[in-house]
């Protein structure tokens, strides 16, 4: 919300998390239409995927620019909804977690 004020009114505000909803960070901000998620994979420079994420209020052509801006960077897209841990994390934290069960088990 602070940031907002210093920004060119057509600037798109993305955010790279996928533990706080797009939505709620969006609604945040003056222009929730302009808001989406872009989730790198670490490490960026090696991993090639990319989760976009639309909040309730993101536009097509917000969600336009970023597939292309992905794209330039030649990396492959994923689209994933709203809802905690996006789809990687929602699948590679479970994994973490029985790994240490094993672990722990011997």
């Amino acid at each position: 919300a602070q940031l907002c004020p210093q920004l060119n009114p057509e600037a798109i505000l993305a955010t790279n998390t996928s533990s706080i909803s797009i939505t709620r960070l969006a609604a945040q901000t003056d222009r929730p239409e302009r808001f989406i998620g872009i989730h790198f994979m670490n490490p960026v420079p090696v991993m090639k995927l990319v989760e976009l994420v639309r909040g309730i209020a993101t536009e097509d052509q917000t969600f336009e620019a970023a597939k292309t801006f992905v794209k330039q960077l030649d990396k492959t897209i994923t689209v994933s909804e709203d809802f905690p841990a996006f789809i990687v994390n929602r699948i590679l934290l479970p994994m973490i977690n029985e790994a240490i069960y094993t672990l722990y088990e011997g």
